[in-house]
């Protein structure tokens, strides 16, 4: 028997917990009435190295995906109660004559406190529609759940962990802005809770990978987004940063999206979760490349060949900044003697040397930044398209030529990048 010290009341434990498998032409998904969340969410129309779907829920996470709790519990987690599921369908399968479901769970205690889940699927999108309904308490959180969304959590020049928008701000959160935020807080003499928290329009909250994200964003309501740290116990200490929403007592409609971070998917669901595709600095450049990029794929059938056309197409703009460039390096090598011999000549003279120096650049016209600052005018250029393919998922598992299967990972034998380098 497991003492749960919020709820007032006695459960017990894994017994009688019942699991309901949800399957869709997007996605697998099994509900477990443990607690009244999601065990596993598995996508069909992406695979990892080995074919097989890939999870987007990591097994045995300290927080589970849309769990409700209390204050008090967001650093000891107590055990998750079983709810009662409706209806008691073990396993649904939606498809184009059963193209929508509701799953209900629900649980009440004696001392007046109860919880209902309300979670409506649809069977061609990942969003899925849900309500929360507690009373019995003033507030209470919806936590977005441990790592849900993160399939890849070795992400390089990217970010992974928590995110949100704040207006039209997006704010990537891990663990050294918690740490940050408290050390402040210690050197002003204030209480450090080891947590924050964003107020405003929070439009939605989310934990995200490269490639793929679950967010959870409120339906026509504000809510506070709430952030803390927590550090696993035992073998192997982990730590992670988790997430959610606080919301006064009674109900809240939320959109749940868990799947790629596609971005025509992303754009039709209508809260702004597009914006968690990160551009870079250079957004107002790469946008335009990436849309270029999904139309000559669409002509040419192979986002590789895409690739190198649109490489080309970059740098023909550049064509007369690059002859310009080069016509004035050649200059600089042309004066390179009489430069040294002005050096050898003046070495006690600074002053008369750069004087001298100036001189011969004007005879022989000669800019010495002439060779850098067209070089310098493409980087934000190609700054932008390096981001667009280091941030694009239609690159992921998508084939080029011969032994390239999947543009998103590095050539394994190389060949690609020492030809870059000859060319």
């Amino acid at each position: 028997m497991i003492l749960c010290p919020s709820l007032g009341i006695l459960s017990k434990g894994d017994n009688g917990k019942k699991e309901i498998k949800i399957e869709t032409e997007l996605y697998s998904a099994v509900f477990t009435t443990k607690g009244g969340t999601i065990k596993k969410w598995a996508l069909k129309q992406h695979s990892d190295q080995s074919k097989e779907p890939i999870s987007l829920l990591p097994p045995d996470t300290p927080i589970p995906p849309v769990f409700v709790m209390f204050e008090g519990q967001l650093k000891d987690l107590p055990a998750k109660v079983n709810y009662t599921a409706e209806p008691q369908n073990d396993s649904v399968v939606l498809d184009g004559n059963n193209r929508k479901y509701a799953l209900s769970f629900l649980y009440a205690d004696p001392s007046g406190v109860s919880i209902r889940k309300d979670f409506t699927f649809y069977y061609d999108s990942y969003k899925v529609d849900v309500t929360t309904d507690v009373k019995g308490v003033p507030s209470y959180y919806v936590a977005l759940g441990s790592k849900f969304g993160i399939y890849n959590e070795k992400g390089e020049w990217v970010h992974v962990g928590p995110v949100l928008l704040r207006d039209s701000e997006k704010i990537d959160i891990d663990k050294d802005n918690v740490e940050s935020i408290n050390f402040i807080q210690r050197f002003l003499g204030k209480e450090s809770r080891n947590e924050l928290t964003y107020q405003g329009n929070v439009r939605w909250i989310a934990q995200e990978d490269n490639y793929f994200a679950a967010a959870l964003s409120p339906v026509n309501v504000q809510n506070d987004a709430r952030i803390w740290k927590w550090t696993s116990q035992g073998d192997g200490q982990k730590q992670g940063v988790e997430i959610a929403y606080k919301v006064t007592a009674g109900k809240a409609d939320f959109l749940l999206y868990a799947g790629p971070k596609r971005m025509e998917i992303l754009e039709e669901l209508g809260i702004g979760l597009e914006h968690i595709i990160d551009f870079g600095f250079f957004s107002i450049i790469a946008r335009p490349l990436f849309w270029l990029l999904k139309y000559l794929y669409q002509v040419l059938g192979n986002y590789g060949w895409a690739i190198v056309v649109l490489t080309i197409l970059v740098r023909i703009p550049f064509i007369p900044l690059l002859n310009k460039s080069q016509k004035s390096m050649k200059k600089m090598q042309d004066i390179q003697p009489h430069m040294a011999a002005i050096k050898e000549q003046f070495k006690k003279d600074p002053q008369r040397m750069q004087k001298e120096i100036m001189e011969l650049y004007k005879k022989h016209k000669v800019n010495p930044v002439g060779g850098c600052l067209p070089m310098l005018i493409q980087l934000p250029v190609f700054f932008a398209l390096y981001k667009i393919l280091l941030v694009s998922i239609e690159l992921q598992g998508a084939p080029f030529i011969l032994w390239i299967h999947d543009l998103s990972l590095k050539d394994p034998y190389y060949v690609m990048p020492i030809l870059m380098g000859i060319t």
